[in-house]
């Protein structure tokens, strides 16, 4: 067996049993004297994502595919770190030669679909997601994300549809039953709705979105105080969440403690300045508060 074989060997023991100093250590040792050596440039580009150096391992990425142009995996890879990035096009590029390579290959077709839909081609993306969940029929990520897609197509009720079977796949999928939630929502099907939320928490009770998702919904069914509560505690997770600033704004507004309302309105508009509702409610807080003439 040749020196850098052995060598590599080595490397990938060390990389399985998470010493990933040591691991990286010896495929530098390797890169050294055998520069192109297209594993050791792929395995050490696979360590250099996990420690989130992106630039980094896309030029190692890059160096493994100059040297065989033919291996998925290095493809599919080097698609993280372009989609780390925010590099939307030459992502979907490479994940189309890993179609081309490996036509079938269920997580590429995936991670297309997401690709298009961040670039806002969402009928490819849907596409994508069609034609995976005819390799992989029990796939509910692909039925999340094909929901995500028909929302923005307008497709409400196959949009519906296919969280409610990504959820019969997954039971817990704390994602797909907040979209759920938010579809149900939309409908005002508030009860249904809050049901999904109080499920996706459960599944997800570090997740802020969802308890200001439940504090919307509690509000929709007269439960103020407790939807307050909800608001609080995604603020309590995140202390920067823009809609449970201003929903909680509202509700204390609504109580008579304007000081506070006001304070949160204006952190909600720091964080998006641009926001009309956010804009018009420090508006109408302001004028609600100027004297009534006699």
């Amino acid at each position: 067996m040749r020196p850098a074989q052995l060598k590599i060997e080595k490397a990938l023991k060390l990389h399985h049993e998470g010493r990933l100093d040591e691991a990286a250590s010896e495929y530098r040792d390797i890169l050294r004297t055998h520069p192109d050596h297209t594993d050791a440039l792929h395995l050490l580009g696979m360590i250099t994502i996990q420690r989130g150096n992106a630039p980094m391992a896309e030029q190692l990425f890059k160096r493994a595919i100059a040297g065989n142009d033919h291996v998925p995996a290095f493809h599919f890879h080097l698609d993280f770190t372009l989609e780390a990035q925010g590099k939307w096009e030459e992502a979907e590029i490479s994940y189309r030669r890993v179609l081309a390579l490996s036509p079938d290959e269920p997580e590429a077709l995936n991670n297309l679909g997401n690709v298009l839909t961040a670039a806002g081609r969402v009928a490819e993306a849907a596409a994508c997601y069609r034609q995976l969940l005819q390799l992989q029929p029990d796939h509910a990520v692909a039925y999340n994300n094909l929901g995500n897609v028909l929302w923005h197509l307008g497709e409400k009720d196959d949009c519906e549809a296919a969280y409610r079977k990504a959820i019969a796949l997954k039971p817990g999928f704390a994602e797909a039953l907040g979209n759920l939630g938010n579809r149900l929502r939309e409908k005002e099907a508030f009860r249904e709705a809050l049901l999904c939320y109080q499920q996706a928490v459960a599944s997800s009770p570090e997740n802020p979105v969802l308890y200001n998702n439940l504090g919307i919904t509690l509000w929709a069914l007269g439960q103020e105080d407790d939807a307050m509560g909800f608001y609080r505690k995604a603020l309590a997770l995140n202390p920067n969440h823009a809609d449970a600033l201003a929903n909680l704004g509202v509700g204390l507004w609504k109580a008579g403690e304007l000081d506070e309302a006001e304070a949160h309105f204006s952190k909600a508009l720091t964080l998006r300045p641009n926001d009309p509702v956010f804009q018009k409610n420090l508006k109408d807080l302001a004028e609600a508060r100027q004297p009534k003439p006699h």
